[in-house]
Order: C-alpha cells, then sequence, then structure tokens
C-alpha cells in the first residue's frame, strides 16, 4: 500500500536501489542511470532521498551527516520481489553490475565483491580480489584477504596463477600445509600462457612458495637451492618476498642438519631488514620470530629481547589489537626473560599470550601458554604454594585430552 501511493519517480527509484544493502545519492544515481548519469532526469538521488526520509519511508540514515542509509529489511525484500517481477532477473543483474563498479571506484572491496558476485559476473569478482587481495595481506590484514578469496567459487581460483598464489600466501602464514602444496600446484598449472609467465615479481614470489613447499616435503637442499637463486633473480626493492625467502632461510639453517646459526642470524637480520622495507607487519613479525630464535641459538638472549620488543611495538604502532603469530612471539619473549631469571616479566608476556591465544582462537598456544606458566610459576615459588588453576597437572590433562580427542 505504502508503495503504491507513492508517484511513478519515486516507485521506480524505490525498486532500482532495493538492491542495495547500503546506499548514498551519488551510488543511487549511479545504479538508476548508469556512470554517464541523466542530465534530463528532474530529480536527482539526494532530493529523493531526503524526501523519502522527511515522509519516515522506511528509510533508516546509517550517519550522522545523513550520506548513507539503508531501507527496513522486510520493505526491502518487498521492493526486491517487485523489482524482479516488474523488470526481470536480467535488469537486476545489471543494476548490482553498476553498483559493483561504483563500489571499486571508491575503493570499497567489500560491497564491489558482494555486488559483482549478486551479478553474477565471476570474472569481475575474481579480478578485483586478484588486484586488491595481496594488497591487504602485505598490510597485515589476513582476515579481509582470506574472506575475499572464500567467497570466489573454486574454479576462479584455479584458473588465475594470481588468486592460487594468494591462497597459497593464506595457507603458509596458517601453517595449513596441505593447501599450500595444493595451490602451489594449481598456480604452477594455471601460470603457462597466462600474464605472468613472465613477470619477474610475480616468478620471484612463485620461487619462494616452491623453496617453501620444498622445505615442507622434507626436501631441504631443493628448498635452499630455489631460496638462493629466487634472492639472486629479485630486485632489492622486491622487499615482501625476500624478506620471506630469508625467513625460509632461517628455518632451514636453524631446523635441519645444516645447522650453519652465523648464517641463520644473517639470514634473519636480512629477513627484518626486507620486510621493514615493505612495511609489511605481517613479513616483519615472522621475521623477528625467526631472527630472535637465530640469536637465542647464538646465545644472544639480550639481542633477541630487543628484536621481539621491535616486533611488539611495531603492533603497538598500527593500533592492532592482535596481529599473526603475536601470542608466539610473546611466549618466545617469556622464554628469553626466563632464561635471563627476569621471572615477573616473563609470567606477564605468558599471560598476554595466553589471553590472545584464548580470544582468537590458538588452541595448541594455548597449551603451550599454561606449560610455561606452569614452568615460571614454579621457578618463583615453592612446589607447596601451588600454581594457577590453569596450569595445574589436572588442567593440563583436560585440555590436552580436548585437543586430542
Amino acid at each position: 500500500e505504502v508503495l503504491a501511493r507513492q508517484p511513478p519517480h519515486i516507485q521506480t527509484f524505490l525498486l532500482q536501489t532495493s538492491v542495495l544493502p547500503r546506499f548514498n545519492a551519488s551510488l543511487c544515481d549511479t545504479v538508476r542511470f548508469g556512470e554517464a548519469g541523466s542530465p534530463a532526469e528532474p530529480h536527482d538521488g539526494r532530493e529523493i532521498l531526503a524526501q523519502l526520509e522527511r515522509a519516515n519511508l522506511f528509510v533508516t540514515p546509517l550517519d550522522h551527516r545523513r550520506e548513507w542509509y539503508r531501507y527496513h529489511h522486510l520493505f526491502a525484500d518487498l521492493l526486491r520481489y517487485q523489482l524482479r517481477v516488474q523488470e526481470g532477473e536480467t535488469r537486476v543483474l545489471a543494476l548490482h553490475r553498476r553498483a559493483a563498479r561504483w563500489f571499486e571506484q571508491h575503493g570499497l572491496v567489500d560491497d564491489a565483491l558482494f555486488h559483482y558476485l549478486a551479478a553474477q559476473d565471476t570474472s569481475a569478482a575474481a579480478s578485483l580480489v586478484a588486484a586488491h587481495a595481496m594488497l591487504a595481506f602485505r598490510r597485515g590484514e589476513i582476515h579481509s584477504a582470506q574472506k575475499w578469496l572464500e567467497a570466489l567459487p573454486e574454479e576462479s581460483i584455479h584458473a588465475s596463477p594470481r588468486l592460487c598464489l594468494d591462497i597459497a600466501w593464506l595457507c603458509a602464514v596458517r601453517d595449513d600445509y596441505t593447501r599450500l602444496v595444493e595451490f602451489v600446484s594449481a598456480m604452477e598449472a594455471a601460470l603457462p600462457g597466462s600474464d605472468y609467465e613472465n613477470d619477474p615479481v610475480f616468478l620471484g614470489e612463485c620461487a619462494a612458495l616452491q623453496a617453501f613447499t620444498a622445505f615442507l616435503l622434507g626436501e631441504t637442499q631443493t628448498a635452499l637451492t630455489l631460496g638462493r637463486q629466487a634472492l639472486d633473480q629479485l630486485a632489492p626493492q622486491s622487499g615482501f618476498v625476500r624478506g620471506v625467502i630469508n625467513i625460509l632461510l632461517v628455518d632451514i639453517y636453524t631446523s635441519t642438519d645444516i645447522g650453519e646459526v652465523s648464517q641463520a642470524v644473517a639470514c634473519g637480520q636480512e629477513a627484518m631488514t626486507a620486510s621493514l622495507s615493505s612495511s609489511n607487519l605481517t613479513t616483519s613479525l615472522y621475521a623477528a620470530d625467526r631472527l630472535a630464535r637465530a640469536l637465542v641459538l647464538h646465545g644472544e638472549y639480550r639481542a633477541a629481547e630487543a628484536v621481539f620488543l621491535q616486533a611488539l611495538e611495531l603492533v603497538r604502532e598500527r593500533g592492532l589489537a592482535y596481529a599473526p603469530i603475536l601470542e608466539i612471539l610473546d611466549l618466545k619473549d617469556a622464554g628469553v626473560l626466563y632464561e635471563l631469571n627476569r621471572l615477573a616479566e616473563a609470567e606477564q608476556f605468558i599471560r598476554d599470550g595466553l589471553s590472545l591465544s584464548q580470544k582468537f582462537g590458538a588452541p595448541y598456544s594455548e597449551l603451550w601458554c599454561r606449560l610455561l606458566l606452569r614452568q615460571a610459576q614454579l621457578a618463583q615459588k615453592n612446589a607447596a604454594d601451588g600454581v594457577d588453576p590453569l596450569a595445574t597437572d589436572e588442567a593440563l590433562d583436560a585440555r590436552l585430552h580436548e585437543l586430542l580427542s
């Protein structure tokens, strides 16, 4: 009844903008008329939105400036139903496509991706994610990159070397080694004949992940050879990839029978320098972890502590409550402080790591925290004084049973 009482131009406006979960005047005009607009239209979006709000017509402002709005969800459902009945599915898809382009031009990736997928334009959706996922990853916005990639159909990812590599990076930082190997193989299959086949930066990324995969498969010498070859090929300004490769080399030099600790320290320092030059928080934190590990093996505990403090300061500078492996950095810093006999400080870092592990769902890190908490408390007190309830034999046994069941 409300819809039927409106003038024709208001009815048309309501129906055509009903595909938008949120909207402003510029977006509404683009969806209605296309990017060129309609100079003959006497009613622009700003005027109509003001009119709808004054009439209390199921329109809710989303900000104090009255820029963004949404429809009441039940009213929006009715409008979308009427739109399909009156104008057909092809018209609905076209409106979504216009909205997607507007959001993409304004840098709003979440909204653009939603509308490209609603428009069934998986090619445009894949191109959008390929352009933005790795940028988000390098800024440390892992959850955004993962959300965008997981929204795409599997066939779109496997058809794109870039998207396969993006997924592989996510698998690497999340220790999902089975899927890492899968997507590195998919990237290799999609690479011939693609735009990336002769791209030196992309091929450097490929070499880094191929080396990582070889290391995970136990092919240590192959991984070492691939890593060194990639460093020789990469330009000095390729900070992100150079950082990743040097992180891998630290793992090789500290976790295998090669065992060159001095070389591991040098690679760790190079990893930190390269990662910081690329302003990539994720790789900077992983580089700090590996450099500190190498320094501990070299017996340089105070230098390792300084590296951990630098990493934690990077997170604080970004104003982040959490970043990848932050709970691990807290724990390893606690281990260094424990070795320096600064037990109260060590316990505080353990509790910080425990809080992060519980809040962000890292169960194995949580168990490690509890074990270290027990160790630190027993070192500070008599065994008869007891330990935190989280770190008693019973609590540890129960948590381990949960993880193994």
